[in-house]
């Protein structure tokens, strides 16, 4: 999904693992070649800028979890993120510099939301950034079923749909709930001009 707001595109940078269920989505390449052909077409500026960092998000595996042969997990669960963090690894690093950026979440979203953060003067951790992502997800859940007129089907009345259907609200959330959600990479983008966007790679 792009969404085309002034200076500023949005781009699906999202993947589904064999954590869940496998989604057909368009790989991270492919994504921004598409965004860079639309912003051509558009404003060159209306681009994320160069991919400058990549960070990713990787658990000690509990012992008895021997789908991991490595002992380590990609990812981090988003909704009860203190499950395993305790176990992540290079918690303490510093992933994201002092300095206002923008957040960009667009999985698993019709329209995406874009957040503006500012870390201190120490910059941001990766545990912390793992807690920001854990509460703006709450929020867009949150907001998504204030605004939404579709109603959510509960986990137990579902039968043959297993997803969680797509509502109606202020994001158009579809296909997963938020306990599907973990978070596998982050990337770090900037313009010429200075501009951090971050985006996210979710499995679910």
């Amino acid at each position: 999904m792009i969404k085309h707001i002034p200076f500023t595109i949005a781009i699906l940078l999202c993947s589904c693992t064999f954590r869940h269920t496998h989604d057909n989505a368009a790989t991270a390449k492919d994504t921004i070649l598409k965004m860079e052909a639309i912003s051509q077409k558009q404003d060159n500026s209306d681009t994320l800028g160069v991919l400058i960092k990549k960070i990713r998000f990787r658990v000690k595996a509990l012992k008895d979890d021997t789908i991991f042969k490595d002992g380590i997990m990609p990812w981090i669960d988003i909704e009860n993120p203190e499950k395993e963090i305790d176990r992540l690894l290079d918690a303490d690093e510093i992933i994201i510099q002092p300095g206002a950026c923008s957040l960009i979440i667009d999985y698993p979203l019709k329209n995406n939301a874009i957040f503006t953060i500012t870390p201190g003067k120490n910059g941001m951790s990766r545990k912390d950034f793992i807690w920001l992502v854990n509460e703006k997800y709450r929020e867009i859940y949150a907001e998504e079923e204030q605004t939404s007129h579709i109603k959510i089907i509960p986990q137990k009345e579902r039968k043959q749909l297993l997803n969680r259907n797509q509502t109606d609200g202020k994001y158009g959330i579809w296909g997963h709930d938020l306990a599907d959600l973990a978070l596998n990479t982050l990337y770090i983008y900037k313009r010429a001009n200075g501009q951090i966007f971050l985006t996210l790679d979710m499995d679910s």
